[in-house]
C-alpha cells in the first residue's frame, strides 16, 4: 500500500500541474521557498495539514481529491503537457 506522503506527493504535482502553476508561483502564493514545494512533491517532506488545506484553496481540490490515490503513472510527453494514467485505466494528456 501507498504513504499517504507518496499519494500527496503525487497528487500535489499533479493538481498544481493542472492549474498551471509552478513551483515558484505555488510557494509565493504559500510564502514559502519553492524548495518546499519541490520536497514535497519529491517525497522528501511531508506537508502539514494547516499547509495542505492552503494549497487545496489556492489549486481548487478537495482534501479527499489530494489523498485519493488514483494515479498510477505520469509521463511527460512535451515541456509542458502531460499524461496521467489513472488505476482505473483512464488516460489523459494535459
Amino acid at each position: 500500500m501507498t504513504e499517504l506522503k507518496e499519494i500527496i506527493a503525487k497528487n500535489l504535482k499533479k493538481y498544481r500541474r493542472l492549474a498551471k502553476l509552478s513551483q515558484v508561483e505555488l510557494a509565493y502564493k504559500l510564502h514559502i521557498r519553492s524548495s518546499s514545494i519541490s520536497n514535497w512533491e519529491n517525497g522528501h517532506n511531508s506537508i502539514d495539514i494547516d499547509t495542505l488545506f492552503k494549497v487545496c484553496k489556492i489549486l481548487g481540490v478537495s482534501i479527499d481529491k489530494m489523498i485519493e490515490d488514483d494515479i498510477v503513472t505520469i509521463y511527460s510527453i512535451g515541456d509542458n503537457e502531460y499524461t496521467y494514467e489513472t488505476v482505473s485505466g483512464n488516460v489523459k494528456t494535459v
